[in-house]
């Protein structure tokens, strides 16, 4: 369908405003700073699946649609759709039919209207999780996978993070490894309440890599708690 209508909290009803360019399900649909709505991706059937490279915003002080400047670089759906804290847009992922799930990513420009790829996720994904962070990056999760990986805006690209070896050494100390970026620095926080705010967590060190890539951290204090939770973050 290409309808589109307006709630009112108010009176608790609906209105009809205007018609999409082209009609569309299992698209992302995003409130922009300037107040407009970004609709993006999404499938239409007409006696054949075409998923949709093509996006469109919505002017509530107008009531209409208009298609943006340039088209995404591949259609998708099931994708995500992240408002970034400079304004942009970035949707990742998602299915293209015949080519199954996608681990691209794009961002639009609210003030060009167009659009342009940047870092590819290191996994494809499809009806994944994506959530902003705190320090403005984008925590992506699952979507046909366990893993999970994070869009840095200032570097435009994903970053994964593998813990291995975790081991619990003879005099009680708790040691586990990690791979990452050469070069990058870690901070280690520990709580024995998993659900305490991230602000509450100790601080327990900062992990160096050594050889390039490879970071350890030991805690010799694990005896002294019945349980310990740990956090890994950049700082």
């Amino acid at each position: 369908p290409t309808s589109t209508e307006l709630y009112n909290p108010a009176t608790g009803t609906w209105t009809s405003t205007g018609i999409l360019p082209i009609g569309r399900e299992s698209h992302t649909a995003t409130l922009l700073s300037n107040g407009q709505v970004l609709v993006a991706g999404g499938h239409y059937y007409n006696g054949k699946h075409f998923d949709l490279s093509r996006a469109a915003l919505y002017n509530p002080n107008t009531g209409t649609w208009s298609p943006t400047s340039t088209l995404m670089s591949i259609g998708r759906d099931g994708h995500t759709a992240s408002l970034l804290p400079n304004g942009q847009v970035l949707v990742a992922g998602g299915y293209l039919s015949g080519k199954g799930s996608l681990s691209s990513a794009e961002l639009f420009d609210p003030a060009s209207g167009t659009w342009t790829t940047t870092g590819s996720m290191t996994t494809a994904r499809w009806l994944h999780t994506a959530t902003l962070l705190s320090n403005g990056k984008v925590l992506v999760a699952g979507g046909g996978t366990n893993s999970a990986e994070i869009y840095d805006p200032g570097v435009g690209r994903y970053s994964t993070t593998v813990f291995d070896n975790t081991t619990k050494l003879t005099n009680g100390a708790f040691q586990f490894s990690l791979t990452n970026t050469p070069g990058v620095s870690f901070v280690v926080f520990g709580s024995t309440n998993l659900a305490l705010p991230s602000g509450n967590w100790t601080f327990l060190g900062v992990l160096t890599d050594s050889p390039p890539g490879q970071f350890m951290f030991t805690d010799s204090q694990t005896t002294n708690y019945p349980q310990r939770f740990y956090r890994v973050r950049s700082p």
